[in-house]
């Protein structure tokens, strides 16, 4: 969440739905951003403010 907005601002990148499932339990929050709407393979961006697109 931290650096949502600065991706979106700068790299024209959206989060994707992915999100991993660690067997060791971590506590980092992970998010994985693109740069095209990837619907198969890693369920899409996150639909939250990208009415623009």
């Amino acid at each position: 969440e931290v650096q949502r907005e600065r991706a979106e601002e700068l790299l024209n990148m959206y989060p994707c739905g992915f999100r991993p499932k660690h067997s060791s339990k971590l506590g980092n929050d992970f998010m994985l951003f693109t740069n095209y709407d990837p619907v198969d393979r890693l369920g899409g961006w996150l639909k939250t403010s990208y009415s623009q697109l």
